[in-house]
């Protein structure tokens, strides 16, 4: 009997540098019955032309060339081409294990999961590393308990640590055009959609940080998303799971602090001065018990600083950045 087709979606923009290595670590990994889905997002630095080369030398990868219209699209673009019975998805200039997948399905055959997922090491432009794996492994059935874990960010919101069921994949759509936590928007209506979760807590993916990334750029509009699905999903949250109310209040305090927090290391103060008194505003009104019982420490500490004022959340936030 032949093994399920796993399909892994790879949005590719201008990142000729890159994709030549992602692409060999995903040729060479351990599971063998795989396609791997290439959208070419209408790259201008030769990506392209490479993707092509790529799949004229492995027949495993499918190449979708589409005009400029954004990574959510890309990725959505890419469910509909998948032929999988499990899809996965990849960033070009990632860098995956090559047992990576072999992993994720062995969680989803052991434990019967329509989502597996592992966890991913963090490289960072110094060359530092992070990674907090421990080896354990857990098996989520109950709906509530997901979705409250994901609202605490105690399971990780990226698409790209998960092998998903086909059949949840297909239902669901990333956020185009929105660039930014459109993985989390997507992961958190995924696993509504989950009847059990396996996650191993074992290192199977290097998300690497690059000059041009997100975490490397000028505070802008885009960024804005992060308040933005903070409000869908606790507007979803109220009207479907109102026993999680509190944790999707809780995801979206998180999510707002995170917002201001860009905006002072982005140096983004004084463009967005009017919509960091908004959030701030907001926090303000926050009820410091919920605050308390729900937030890490360190985010407790950074939800006080603001409520405090612009200059010590600054101060706390320039500081908390150099550990």
């Amino acid at each position: 009997m032949n093994s399920p087709l796993i399909s892994v979606i790879v949005p590719i923009y201008n990142a000729a540098e890159f994709i030549e290595k992602t692409a060999e670590h995903l040729a060479n990994q351990t599971y063998k019955n795989m396609e791997f889905i290439l959208v070419d997002d209408g790259s201008t630095d030769g990506s392209s032309e490479i993707c092509d080369k790529i799949a004229e030398k492995d027949s495993r990868f499918v190449i979708v060339h589409q005009k400029n219209s954004g990574v959510s699209a890309a990725r959505n673009v890419g469910i509909a081409t998948a032929k999988g019975d499990y899809i996965g998805f990849c960033d070009s200039d990632d860098i995956p294990y090559e047992d990576m997948y072999e992993t994720l399905y062995g969680i989803v055959e052991e434990y019967d999961c329509d989502v597996a997922m592992i966890k991913s090491a963090i490289h960072f432009i110094d060359g530092k590393v992070h990674d907090s794996s421990d080896g354990s492994m857990k098996v989520y059935s109950d709906k509530d308990e997901i979705l409250k874990l994901f609202l605490l960010n105690k399971i990780q919101s990226s698409v790209y640590t998960k092998l998903f069921s086909a059949e949840i994949c297909k239902q669901v759509q990333f956020p185009a055009p929105h660039k930014i936590n459109e993985d989390r928007y997507y992961s958190f209506f995924a696993l509504e959609k989950c009847k059990k979760l396996g996650f191993k807590n074992v290192t199977k993916y290097n998300y690497c940080r690059h000059e041009g990334s997100s975490a490397t750029q000028s505070f802008s509009d885009k960024f804005l998303d992060i308040v933005y699905f903070a409000d869908l999903i606790e507007d979803f949250v109220q009207k479907n799971y109102p026993e999680l109310s509190d944790y999707a209040r809780a995801n979206k305090i998180v999510s707002y602090l995170r917002t201001c927090q860009l905006i002072v290391l982005l140096n983004g103060e004084k463009t967005y001065k009017d919509k960091f008194e908004e959030i701030r505003a907001f926090i303000k009104e926050q009820d410091n018990a919920l605050c308390k019982k729900y937030l890490t420490k360190s985010i407790y500490m950074k939800y006080t600083f603001l409520k405090a004022g612009q200059v010590p959340f600054r101060l706390a936030i320039k500081a908390f950045s150099k550990f």
